[in-house]
């Protein structure tokens, strides 16, 4: 079966295609793309006036496509998606308003004659791969609608059905095919919907199925269906993947049992957020409010949840929240957080993470943000973890419990094996009072290990008197970070540079200082201790059994901590005994 198929351009004109595409009625609304938090009014899109990437802009025909008037280039890209003609259409759609379509059609047109034909020195986002999948169905849109309301002259309509063609043509071809990726299923959504809308094109019904074989291996392969998670690392992509399953589930009959992964992803993003209302940020994750719906689903939720495919889990209870992520399932919005986690107390973010920077990938900032030193991570000599250079590992989630109002969380860093390092992160949490961090190496030689503890934008750091521990204050916020192993140098930095040390990106290429701790050791086989107490006397540590299987610590003269764990059922218990 061909799916690149040629339209002569004798057919582009002829009367009985032109006849057979006048006979289509109007579309329903298939574009895509997320709403917008900023929408155009109606006098302001009638004015030209729109927002691309939040930012109100002004575009008249014809338009600059190679405009890049904020340096972004999440900016150009979006100009080249169209999506922000959602609005107009919406209304055209809802409303039957021609003078919307008008304005899309122009928009359209404008796009068309200065892309359609082969030529340099157009934008890297004109034939942008994701770009196209989400383009597509307003190219579909239009040009269905024009024609049903008889709106294009017949030059028009070659030019909007060639550049349809084009679109199709395109996401058809393997070589342009983001396999394995969040942009195939936006690839396979665009193409899917430019059939649907423009059947009678040739190659319409091949593209269709084409789209639909492509969109089920790699929902398959890009969504964990038990854990309802995207497995790109990144809350935000959760999101933006649970909204284009969602428009799926609505547009794509064939594909029933989308409705059911929907509530899935529902619930699971519900827990990436944190008591403050923001996406947990990590990988590529902006400091941003998350939807209402996930939102008011979060407030409800308490106790764990771990995802073990996925390789995340999230301790929610009240204003105390802790998120842990192992994974590598692929290289887009990977970062070198292996056993990094996210602690918020009192509803403040007591360790954070580095964010995303933006998508400059030669920038010191963007390298900084991906690297190992931006987590709140174990590294091995200095060195960044070497997920580029070998095949994804999955999940690195080991075992969760929980008793006596402790919750345990095991994971490990399989990409530490290739520095002759074996790791292992055992995480204990009482929401409100405690973190003890456990970080059990081995190895045939002797390493420069560092711990790395990134705190929150609003907390101050200091060292104390004894030099073994740092004083954490913030609103509502007081506690210690204290190291219980010997040997060890405790270092703080602050916004370093050269190399990058303390910084966090809230948003698109916007950074802030954050206090930064590393705790660093030379040793081959130990077991490192650190424990973070918010409120009351700083915890101490009087022993520590570490075996294959269990860990226990007294804490004091009071209270003792035991965790057991089986490996191979993933099953964790801890509880608190008093002394005798």
């Amino acid at each position: 079966m061909t799916y690149l198929v040629d339209i002569p351009a004798e057919q582009l004109h002829s009367r009985g295609a032109s006849e057979c595409f006048h006979r289509l009625e109007l579309p329903t609304v298939q574009v895509v793309g997320p709403w917008k938090h900023k929408r155009p009014t109606r006098k302001a899109m009638l004015a030209g006036l729109f927002y691309i990437y939040g930012v109100e802009a002004r575009l008249a025909s014809p338009i600059d496509w190679l405009q890049d008037p904020h340096g972004s280039r999440t900016w150009c890209y979006e100009l080249h998606t169209l999506t922000w003609l959602k609005e107009a259409l919406a209304r055209h759609a809802a409303g039957g308003d021609v003078e919307m379509l008008e304005v899309a059609r122009d928009v359209v047109l404008d796009w068309a004659q200065a892309h359609l034909p082969n030529v340099e020195g157009q934008s890297e986002f004109a034939w942008y791969d994701m770009a196209v999948g989400l383009r597509a169905p307003y190219v579909g849109y239009v040009l269905r609608a024009c024609l049903a309301g008889e709106m294009l002259n017949e030059e028009q309509v070659g030019l909007l059905r060639a550049v349809a063609k084009r679109h199709g043509a395109f996401l058809a071809d393997g070589e342009n095919y983001a396999a394995g990726n969040n942009h195939g299923l936006f690839e396979d959504e665009g193409l899917y919907l430019l059939a649907r809308q423009l059947p009678e094109l040739p190659a319409a019904a091949a593209w269709r199925e084409l789209a639909l074989t492509r969109m089920r291996v790699t929902l398959g392969e890009t969504i964990s269906t038990e854990d309802g998670a995207h497995l790109e690392h990144s809350p935000a992509y959760q999101l933006a993947i649970l909204d284009l399953v969602a428009r799926l589930a609505a547009n794509v009959s064939e594909l029933p049992e989308l409705g059911k992964l929907l509530a899935h992803m529902r619930r699971t993003a519900a827990w990436q957020v944190t008591p403050d209302g923001c996406l947990a940020q990590l990988g590529d994750t902006d400091d941003l409010p998350a939807p209402r719906w996930a939102r008011d689903a979060a407030s409800s939720l308490r106790g764990m949840n771990a995802l073990f495919e996925a390789g995340q889990a999230f301790v929610r209870d009240g204003e105390s929240f802790l998120a842990v992520s192992a994974a590598h399932h692929g290289a887009a919005h990977k970062h070198s957080d292996d056993t990094s986690f996210l602690l918020v107390e009192n509803g403040r973010t007591l360790l954070g993470d580095s964010g995303r920077w933006g998508y400059y990938e030669d920038e010191a900032d963007r390298l900084y943000a991906r690297s190992a030193a931006a987590h709140n991570v174990l590294t091995v000599d200095g060195r960044d973890f070497d997920w580029r250079g070998c095949e994804p590992y999955g999940s690195g989630l080991v075992a969760t419990g929980q008793g006596d109002g402790w919750y345990a969380i095991v994971v490990r860093n399989p990409l530490l094996e290739r520095q002759g390092v074996e790791h292992c992160r055992v995480l204990l949490y009482r929401p409100g009072e405690a973190l003890i961090v456990l970080d059990e190496v081995h190895s045939a030689d002797m390493h420069q290990y560092d711990r790395h503890f990134h705190f929150g934008s609003e907390i101050a750091v200091e060292r104390s008197g004894d030099g073994k521990r740092l004083a954490i204050a913030g609103d509502g916020i007081s506690g210690t970070l204290t190291n219980f192993t010997g040997e060890t140098r405790v270092g703080l930095e602050r916004g370093h540079e050269g190399p990058h040390l303390g910084w966090t990106y809230p948003g698109d290429r916007k950074r802030q200082q954050v206090w930064t701790g590393v705790l660093g050791s030379r040793a081959k086989d130990v077991t490192f201790t650190a424990a973070l107490q918010f409120g009351g006397e700083p915890l101490d540590l009087l022993d520590l059994a570490v075996g294959p299987r269990h860990v226990e610590l007294k804490l004091d003269s009071a209270r003792s901590l035991r965790v057991r764990f089986d490996e191979s059922s993933a099953q964790v218990e801890a509880s608190t005994t008093p002394s005798r």
